[in-house]
Parts: structure tokens; C-alpha cells; sequence
């Protein structure tokens, strides 16, 4: 039970240890590198329950005051900490209304650099979606959900379904972007029946997602395709499920394996670093893969109100980004 509750805590974004009870491992926010005139940045990056200010069927206000801060902090995270990527895979986030307003407040923080947001409504019962924000000198080609009707029993297997995402580059390049926020551990600390029913909710929504990425590299094998989000899945098997050692035999690749041991995470929990957070590729586009970094800042900061208006806190995971090769 022990176990079961720690790795309850890894993907619930619970901790053990109270964040002022640990040593930051990084106490500013380090921004990724900047990319060159040669290099396409995709990225990822856990909003951590961006909400608005009004009342919905999704979820409760929150302050407007706090709103306005919440896109400032997430303004200066995606502008000054991951610098511009031309796409960002975003979870969390309530509806497209919102990201559109996180866009907003990138074009005013940035100066003029434009976010197409595009979010589809799941499932979730806590009104939290998967979504998109695209540099407006990109053409979006197609948007769709994945398995979305696909069902478990008589639940949906997905409560936040894989977003797809067709995106053609300025150069006429075309990428295939698969958004992901799979099924976290939570719940399993409530006994061995609910902590089988998790696992087995893993289990499926990763034979789903791993069987479709086997046809479609069977019937394309070029396809220049993505896997990227918030995995709730670390290089360690987590409650019993492979979620990352299945995704890689299917043929796609994890970058982050070529960092530093000590820059492998994007979360914090019980004061050590853990990584949920990956950009995994399709064969095709391996050799194209420059270089992957993770911004700092985020994971294992206090949740405390900053008084300065950094990006610092501004989620509780960091982000990460992929360089390739234009």
C-alpha cells in the first residue's frame, strides 16, 4: 500500500513531503536554449488547471485577480522560459476560450507573436481538456479527437482524448501532432480493487493508443508524426503498466533519454524528480531530432503566491521541447 500510495502522489501532483520541507532543485526559472534559423520547435506543457473567471458548466469561477496573474506567470513561461515554439501541446487548460485568452496574453508579452489556440471538449469530469496553440504562420490542416467514443465498461476509455493535430510549416513541411494526458494513478491508494481498475484503465488506453500507431506506421511508414503530453508515465514502470516501454517498441522514439540523468525530469514529488512529461517521435522523423531540452522553474516550486511576476510557478511541471531540423 505504500507503494501504491507514493505512486499515487507521483501523478496526482500530491507530495509527501510539503514543498517547503524539500530544496528546490532549481530556484529560477531556466529558459531552453534558443533555436537556430535551421531548427522547428515543438513543445509540451501542463497549464495545471488554467480556468477562467466566469461561471461555467466546467468548473467554478476562479478569482478574476487571479486569472489575470495566472495568464501573466503563463504568458512569460511559454514567451520567455520556452521561447516561442511553433506548436505547444497544452493539458489542463478548461476550454478554447481560455487558451485564446493565454494566446492573448503571449501576443501582448511577446510583442506581436500570434497563437492559433485550438482545444476540443472531452470527457473529464473535472473540465479539464487537451489542446493546441499554434504560431499563426502555420496552416492547420486538421483537428480531430482520437478513440473519443471509445468505451471501458460502460465509462469512455479517454476521459481526456489524444488530440490530433495535421499542421503544414511555412516551408510547406507537413507534422502530425498526437496530444496526450493519459490516466494518472490517482484513486489507487484506495484499496487493491480500485488500484486494479486504474491499472487496467492504463493498460487499455495504452493497447488503444499503441495499436493505432502500429497501423498507421504499417500503412505510412514516413509519417512525420509526434506523441507528446503529459504521460502520467515515467522511464519506470508506474502501478504496474509500461506505458513509455510500450510506446517505444511501437517504433517511437524518447529523446529525453540522451540528457544528463539529472536533467531527466518535469515533475517533482517527494523532492526527487520524476519525468511525466515526454516528446516521443515516429521513425521518419528521428533523424531529425537536433536536440530536446526541459525548461526549470515550474517542477517542485512552492505553490505559494510569488510576489514577483515571473514565470516561475506558474504550473507544477515543467515544460519540454524538441529542436528539429528545418
Amino acid at each position: 500500500m505504500a507503494l501504491l500510495l507514493a505512486l499515487y502522489c507521483v501523478c496526482n501532483g500530491s507530495a509527501l513531503a510539503r514543498d517547503s520541507d524539500c530544496t528546490p532543485l532549481v530556484r529560477e526559472p531556466r529558459p531552453v536554449p534558443v533555436a537556430t534559423a535551421g531548427e522547428v520547435v515543438l513543445g509540451t506543457q501542463n497549464l495545471r488547471r488554467l480556468f477562467d473567471d466566469l461561471d461555467s458548466a466546467e468548473a467554478l469561477p476562479v478569482d478574476p485577480a487571479e486569472y489575470r496573474e495566472r495568464l501573466q506567470r503563463l504568458s512569460r513561461q511559454v514567451v520567455d522560459v520556452l521561447r516561442l515554439p511553433q506548436v505547444l501541446a497544452v493539458q489542463e487548460v478548461e476550454n478554447e476560450k481560455v487558451l485564446a485568452d493565454l494566446a492573448l496574453a503571449i501576443e501582448a508579452r511577446s510583442r506581436g507573436m500570434r497563437y492559433r489556440a485550438l482545444v476540443l471538449d472531452g470527457h473529464d469530469y473535472g473540465g479539464i481538456d487537451v489542446g493546441f496553440l499554434v504560431r499563426s504562420d502555420w496552416q492547420v490542416l486538421a483537428l480531430e479527437q482520437l478513440f473519443a467514443r471509445e468505451k471501458l465498461g460502460r465509462a469512455f476509455l479517454f476521459d481526456r482524448p489524444p488530440l490530433l493535430l495535421r499542421v503544414k510549416t511555412p516551408q510547406g513541411d507537413e507534422l502530425e501532432l498526437v496530444n496526450v494526458h493519459l490516466k494518472s494513478l490517482h484513486g489507487s491508494d484506495r484499496g487493491r480493487k480500485e488500484a486494479k481498475r486504474i491499472a487496467r484503465k492504463r493498460q487499455r488506453q495504452t493497447d488503444v493508443l499503441v495499436d493505432w500507431l502500429r497501423a498507421t506506421l504499417a500503412l505510412r511508414p514516413q509519417a512525420r508524426l509526434v506523441v507528446l503530453g503529459d504521460f502520467n508515465a515515467a522511464p519506470e514502470v508506474l502501478g504496474g503498466v509500461d506505458i513509455l516501454g510500450r510506446l517505444q517498441a511501437a517504433g517511437l522514439a524518447n529523446p529525453m533519454a540522451g540528457l544528463p540523468a539529472a536533467e531527466r525530469y518535469t515533475y517533482v514529488h517527494d523532492c526527487r524528480g520524476v519525468a511525466l512529461d515526454h516528446v516521443l517521435l515516429s521513425p521518419a522523423l528521428q533523424p531529425e531530432v537536433r536536440r530536446l531540452a526541459v525548461s526549470r522553474g515550474n517542477a517542485g516550486a512552492s505553490r505559494a503566491r510569488e510576489k514577483a511576476l515571473t514565470a516561475r510557478g506558474s504550473s507544477d511541471h515543467d515544460g519540454v521541447v524538441v529542436y528539429l531540423r528545418r
